[in-house]
């Protein structure tokens, strides 16, 4: 992740750029007014809203953007919600069932999520010592992007693991955070 930061007008040629890589017919509006700036989940993004894919897995669509450092990316809605899923998969498809796959592994969690938060008092208050890898958060059910994205925000840019307690702690201030433990 570079400090580098795209314009809107940079993020518009970029994502016309990559609407050439869809296998379906895209009519793009002139100008940038269809390109707008989102930062859900911690991940600063330009989204294309003048298109969106839709696959088979009902009630959701995904719409092309990319990272204010020009990393692309698919943004996963559901329907009824404003917040998406950050998804790097190449195909829309992918990114749908790649996204699907964290909800459920989510709503699974949310069930049991009293122990979540008696763990995050636990390795919060030192009573649990173990390490949290990306991999953790992963397969609680978050995505990559996100991840990475906040780690960096709490400046932890280039690390693959973290103690428990600051992942606890951080779930105070972001509940998501608890998915990694």
């Amino acid at each position: 992740m570079s400090t580098n930061r795209l314009t809107k007008d940079q993020a518009a040629k970029a994502l016309n750029a990559l609407r050439q890589d869809i296998d379906f017919d895209v009519t793009a509006p002139e100008g940038t007014d269809h390109i707008r700036w989102v930062k859900d989940d911690w991940v600063p993004t330009w989204v294309d809203f003048s298109y969106y894919a839709k696959g088979d897995i009902p009630g959701l669509s995904a719409r092309r953007a990319v990272t204010v450092e020009g990393d692309p990316l698919w943004m996963v809605y559901r329907e009824g919600r404003r917040t998406a899923y950050h998804a790097a998969e190449l195909s829309a498809q992918a990114a749908m069932r790649d996204a699907k796959r964290c909800w459920d592994r989510r709503r699974a969690i949310k069930r049991v999520w009293p122990i979540a938060l008696g763990l995050r008092f636990k390795a919060a208050t030192f009573q649990l010592r173990f390490p949290v890898y990306l991999s953790d958060g992963r397969d609680g059910g978050l995505c990559m992007l996100g991840m990475q994205w906040f780690w960096r925000r709490i400046g932890f840019p280039n690390v693959e693991v973290l103690p428990s307690s600051l992942v606890a702690i951080a779930g105070f201030f972001d509940p998501q955070a608890l998915f990694a433990l």
